[in-house]
C-alpha cells in the first residue's frame, strides 16, 4: 500500500468546511476534475452511503466507511483503472482555534499485484494521485472561502 497526504489551512470553521464536505453527492460542484457526482443511496448520509463520480472517463463508486461530523470523513473508492487494486480517501478537519481549519486528505492506494503494479505506481500513478489529492483540497478551500 502507498500513502500520500495533502493539507491546507482554510479560513473557516470546521462546521463550515464540514457543510460542503458532507454534502456527499455534490462533489462536482467544488471539484473541477469531476464531470458529475450524485448520491446513489438514500438519505441521511453517513456510514454506508455511496456516491457515483464521473472522472476522466471512469465511473467511480465511493462508499463512506467513517463519518465523524466536523472531524473526519473516510471512503473507499471502487472503479479505478485496473492497475489500482483499491483506494481509500481520508479527510480530517482540525480546528486551529483562530477561526481556521486545517484540512488534511490522506489517500491510500493499493497497486495491482506484483512488481509491475508497484513500478507503475512509482513511475506514473503516484504523480496522478498526488495531483488529484492537491486539486481536491484546493477545490474545497476555494469553495468554502469563496462562499
Amino acid at each position: 500500500m502507498f500513502e500520500l497526504q495533502h493539507s491546507v489551512d482554510v479560513n473557516a470553521s470546521p462546521a463550515r468546511v464540514w457543510e460542503l464536505l458532507s454534502d456527499y453527492g455534490a462533489l462536482a460542484s467544488w471539484f473541477a476534475d469531476a464531470d458529475h457526482s450524485r448520491l446513489i443511496t438514500a438519505a441521511p448520509v453517513g456510514v454506508g452511503s455511496e456516491r457515483r463520480v464521473s472522472l476522466d472517463g471512469f465511473t467511480l463508486i465511493e462508499r463512506i466507511v467513517t463519518w465523524e461530523p466536523r472531524q473526519r470523513l473516510t471512503y473507499d473508492v471502487q472503479g479505478l483503472p485496473p492497475v489500482i487494486k483499491g483506494a481509500r480517501s481520508d479527510w480530517q478537519l482540525e480546528d486551529r482555534g483562530d477561526g481556521t481549519t486545517r484540512v488534511s486528505l490522506t489517500m491510500q492506494t493499493v497497486p495491482a499485484a506484483g512488481p509491475v503494479g508497484a513500478l507503475l505506481y512509482r513511475v506514473a500513478i503516484r504523480k496522478i494521485m498526488s495531483g488529484r489529492a492537491e486539486a481536491l483540497v484546493d477545490g474545497l478551500k476555494r469553495a468554502v472561502e469563496g462562499a
